[in-house]
């Protein structure tokens, strides 16, 4: 009985190292997972960081090539701005240059200081006073540029009516003291006028006041009439002055010996 004893308790004692042994090789190799566990975490949290990293910098170089595209157009755009800045001005220096060698061309029948006050008094500016000072010597108002365009707007009625009336008689033709006739040239004249502007072309911005202002000069001057030419200075002039004043400019300019061949 003694020996049975004995022995019970023996393999109770192995049986209590055995578990023992067997907690501590589970401690042992959990411990020694750890470490890997928080190795593969650290790792993978540093790829992750690469992958940012590498987004990050993929769109700050996509930024900046975006900015240096648009600094360029924009110094492209710059760039054509001025030179259509410097063209304009380089094209209305060479209109004032002609408008000045125009001028320059008459012989001048009065002081520019008694002209200037003219043209002043037309309400031109006083850059364009001065250049066209010495040519304002009939005094033309507005009301006799008015009475000359209507003349001239119910002549041109006059011959609309006769083209299209078959019954009319030659006692029924208005009246004529001179070359009236001759503003018929003028539709054909205008559109071969400074054609590269297209200002003078029919539909243009400045077509319908040089027509107007070259009938009025023919009535105002029935003994001349339109000549063939004349579309070149009421343009030049028209383009630097409004219509009567420009209608003003073109008769003491087409007035002088110089022009009339006197």
């Amino acid at each position: 009985m003694r020996k049975r004893r004995s022995g019970q308790r023996g393999a109770s004692k192995d049986g209590g190292q055995s578990k023992e042994a067997t907690e501590k090789a589970a401690a042992d190799k959990e411990a020694a997972e750890k470490p890997k566990t928080v190795q593969e975490t650290v790792a993978k949290l540093e790829e992750e960081k690469r992958r940012v990293q590498e987004n990050y910098n993929g769109l700050q170089a996509e930024v900046e090539q975006k900015q240096l595209v648009f600094l360029q157009e924009k110094h492209s755009l710059q760039q054509q701005v001025q030179k259509a800045q410097a063209a304009a001005q380089q094209t209305v220096a060479d209109k004032q240059t002609q408008l000045e060698e125009v001028v320059a061309a008459v012989s001048w029948r009065q002081p520019k200081s008694t002209t200037f006050e003219v043209v002043a008094a037309a309400g031109v500016n006083r850059h364009v006073a001065n250049t066209v000072a010495g040519i304002a010597v009939l005094r033309i108002t507005p009301e006799l540029f008015e009475i000359h365009k209507q003349r001239a707007l119910e002549a041109r009625k006059a011959q609309e009516n006769a083209a299209s009336n078959v019954l009319i008689t030659l006692t029924d033709a208005p009246r004529s003291r001179g070359k009236e006739q001759s503003t018929t040239c003028i539709p054909f004249d205008l559109p071969r006028t400074f054609p590269t502007l297209a200002f003078f072309d029919e539909g243009g911005p400045l077509h319908e006041d040089c027509a107007r202002i070259l009938e009025a000069y023919t009535f105002f001057r029935p003994d001349i009439g339109y000549v063939q030419g004349m579309s070149y200075l009421a343009a030049m002039i028209l383009l630097y002055l409004p219509s009567y004043q420009a209608f003003v400019g073109l008769c003491n300019l087409l007035n002088t010996p110089s022009v009339l061949g006197l």
